[in-house]
Formats: C-alpha cells, structure tokens, sequence
C-alpha cells in the first residue's frame, strides 16, 4: 500500500495488534504551487489491517476546561478494537467518547471519519 498524507493529522493503522501512524506526506493541497515537498511511503507486507482516518475536528474538539480531546484519547479507542468490531461501532464508540468528554461544549470544527479494514 503506498499513501501520501496531505496535511491531515495522521491516519492510523492497526495490524496484528500493533498500532501505527501514517505520517509521510506533504502540506495542505491547494495551499503551494508546486508543493514545497512530497513524501510518500508504500508499505509492504501487510495484511489484515484496519485503517482511522479522522480530521481535526475529532482531536481538537474541548471540554469545559479548555482540554482537547486530543490524540492519546483517539488512539486509546482505536487500540481497543477488535477486528470482528464493526466499523460502525468503532466510529459509534469514538463519538460517544468525544460527547462525553465535551459535555454542553459545542463542537468548533467538522469531525469527518473514514475507516476501512483490509483482509487478506
């Protein structure tokens, strides 16, 4: 799999347990011309993965003490998924986190989630 992240935070990925970020890219497409660098990756040898993408709204959303949501929380969920969870499910179980953890405090940003799981 070869992938290019365009100034999104890090898409994550979960195979056999272990957990990894999805960090080689470039800076936000449409902002440069030409873009200033591009780094991709291709990753081989992977099977039976389960990839988060997610976009700043889920991360950077706040409670009432001014605390983001934040990555270690994100990750914390995503690493309690099991492959035989539904991808529904996992998204239901990153939302209802990220309601209680805000409370009465509005969202700021869109929160956008894209999952999909790959079995060899």
């Amino acid at each position: 799999m070869t992938y290019v992240n365009a100034g999104h935070n890090p898409p994550l990925m979960m195979q056999n347990g272990e957990m990894r970020m999805l960090e080689k890219g470039t800076t936000i497409l449409g902002s440069f011309h030409p873009l200033p660098f591009l780094n991709g990756e291709t990753l081989h040898e992977i099977e039976n993965f389960t990839f988060l993408g997610y976009t700043d709204g889920l991360v950077e959303s706040f409670n009432s003490e001014e605390e983001p949501f934040g990555l270690e929380r994100t990750v914390e969920i995503f690493q309690q998924y099991k492959n035989g969870m539904s991808l529904e499910l996992l998204h239901s179980e990153l939302l209802q986190a990220l309601d209680a953890f805000r409370g009465t405090v509005p969202y700021h940003d869109d929160i956008t989630l894209l999952s999909c799981r790959f079995s060899a």
